[in-house]
Formats: structure tokens, C-alpha cells, sequence
């Protein structure tokens, strides 16, 4: 499958190309503010015991799932140097899952309540708590099912002055991962989710993987790391296209010079990877509607680019 990540063309973009990193953004710095900020639901009817015990074993689970994962990163620490050789990442994950703990353990010292309205708001307070700590720690970029959708191209790529990048999902996106999941996000007009129903950890995934109805045109896909907010060293493999926007030649010159100097260095190290295919998004004539106008070289497509920025002038 094929994804695409909208951009403006700046010091990010020609990074990624220069460098091959890839930039994660906070949960914090979405556009949407109802996004990252379920709220928490609990389902009635059940007796403040039976509640009481819901939440108290779905606590205990991340409880020692946490403790466990403590335990997993320090000894990965002691035993791998290539682990040693990224401190920084060691002890954020390990601050990240003992303040989890510390939530959960407060949690549990709270259950004396002695109403079912008392733990529901525990149940509330936990997964604000868990929120606040997820939100510091978590990394994510964002890409579309489609390179040709209009409002994407004016709302990311600065106005169809910007770029747009393909990636192949079958490539590992990141140098050193594993394993690796493109989530795709779902839209629905209720912002509540049910934290015990779905248990903590599906709860977390539901949390960064739902948006509201408005915004299903996106058709958004997110790629997730537990590295926090950054830059990541990504696989020149994984990206496999890049398109220009129709009006790419009204941005900076310095910059459109930049873009292409890096790609010209970009094609240079893809020695055994296959190449990338160019293209500008362009209008479809008499419609409402973008397509992809293939460009045979990187020439052509800055010959295009020039041409347009001389006949504009």
C-alpha cells in the first residue's frame, strides 16, 4: 500500500530528504483540539463493587505490564550495547512507564470510594492522569490514502506551494525498527470512549487513532513511536515518490534551489534502491479535482517549475 505525507516546503521537509530523518510531532501539537482528548466513559448499570473490581483488575493489568516493561528496558540497557548507545531513549521510556505506575498505584490507593459516581470519577481521573504522560511521550507522523486531495494540498502543503511525499508501507519507515503498524483513523461524532471496556492499552490506540466526522475526507493513516516527539532515522527504501503542488514555483527561490539540490543528492545515494518517481499535482481541466502529471526525471520537473515561476513573473 501507498501513503502520503503533505508538507510545506521548509528546514523539516529538506532535512528528511538531506539527512533521511523523519520528523514525529506531539499529540499536543495537532491543529485539531479535539483531537488526542477522548473523554471518558463508563458504562452503567453495575453495582459500585462490580465496578469497583472492573477497575481495580484493569489497573492491577497495566500495573504489571508497566513494572514488566520497566524490567525489560533496563536489562535490554545491561545487556546490548547498541541499547548503550541511546541513553536518552532508556530513560525515557523507563520515566515514562514508572509515572504510569506512579498513576496506577495512586489509582489503587484511591479505591476505597464508596459510590459508583466516586469511581467513576477515579476511572476519570486515571485516564486524564494517563493522558498528560502519554501525550509527553509519544511520537507521530500523519499520512493520507490519497496524493490528489484538494483540501490536503491547501491545509498541509501551504496552499498547493508545498510538497507531497509517497511512502510504501511495505518498506520499514525507520532505520532499526522491527515492527512496525500504519493505524488507520476513525471518525465518529462521539468524542467518549470506554476505558475499562476496551482496557488501557486499546484505550491509548483508540485515543490516538479517532478523530471527528469532519475530518474523514483526510482518509489519515499514523505511524507511532514510543521515542517521543523528534526526528527518526528513516529508510531511504520507504519513500518512493515525490510530487510538487501546482504553485510549488511561488514559494522562496532559496528553497525550491534547496529541494532540488537535495534531491539531486537524495538520487545519488539510492545506489540499489529504486528510484523516485516525480510528479505535479496539477488542476484537471474544467473540475473540481487535482491529478498527478508524471514528470520522466528530476529535469523535467525542475524545468517545469522554472518555466511556471518565469511565466508568473
Amino acid at each position: 500500500m501507498k501513503l502520503y505525507r503533505y508538507t510545506r516546503l521548509n528546514q523539516h521537509l529538506l532535512a528528511f530528504l538531506r539527512e533521511s530523518e523523519l520528523y514525529f510531532a506531539s499529540p499536543l501539537s495537532f491543529n485539531d483540539p479535539y483531537d488526542f482528548d477522548l473523554d471518558c466513559l463508563v458504562l452503567e448499570p453495575e453495582s459500585s463493587g462490580e465496578l469497583a473490581e472492573r477497575y481495580q483488575a484493569s489497573l492491577q493489568h497495566e500495573a504489571v505490564r508497566a513494572a514488566r516493561m520497566i524490567r525489560g528496558v533496563e536489562d535490554r540497557y545491561y545487556e546490548s550495547e547498541r541499547v548503550q548507545r541511546r541513553p536518552e531513549h532508556t530513560a525515557r521510556t523507563i520515566d515514562l512507564f514508572s509515572r504510569k505506575l506512579e498513576v496506577i498505584e495512586t489509582a489503587l490507593g484511591a479505591l476505597e470510594a464508596p459510590s459508583s459516581e466516586d469511581i467513576v470519577a477515579l476511572i476519570g481521573h486515571s485516564w486524564s492522569g494517563l493522558k498528560h504522560q502519554l501525550a509527553r511521550t509519544y511520537g507521530v507522523v500523519c499520512f493520507s490514502a490519497s496524493p490528489t486531495q484538494m483540501l490536503l494540498w491547501s491545509h498541509y502543503a501551504d496552499g498547493h506551494r508545498g510538497v507531497c511525499l509517497e511512502f510504501d508501507t511495505d518498506e520499514r519507515p525507520i532505520r532499526g525498527w522491527k515492527h512496525y503498524t500504519y493505524i488507520p483513523v476513525g471518525y465518529c461524532e462521539d468524542r467518549t470512549i470506554d476505558v475499562l471496556g476496551l482496557g488501557f492499552d486499546a484505550a491509548f490506540i483508540a485515543l490516538l487513532s479517532t478523530k471527528g466526522s469532519a475530518w474523514a475526507y483526510e482518509q489519515e493513516y499514523r505511524l507511532i513511536t514510543l521515542r517521543g516527539p523528534g526526528p527518526q532515522p528513516a529508510r531511504l527504501a520507504a519513500l518512493t515518490g515525490v510530487f510538487l503542488g501546482s504553485r510549488l514555483h511561488e514559494s522562496p527561490p532559496e528553497l525550491q534551489t534547496a529541494l532540488f539540490t537535495v534531491l539531486l543528492g537524495n538520487q545519488a545515494k539510492r545506489a540499489g534502491v529504486r528510484k523516485l518517481r516525480f510528479a505535479i499535482c496539477d488542476k484537471v481541466p474544467g473540475k473540481f479535482e487535482a491529478t498527478l502529471r508524471p514528470a520522466r526525471d528530476l529535469r523535467e520537473l525542475e524545468r517545469v517549475c522554472n518555466d511556471r515561476r518565469l511565466t508568473t513573473a
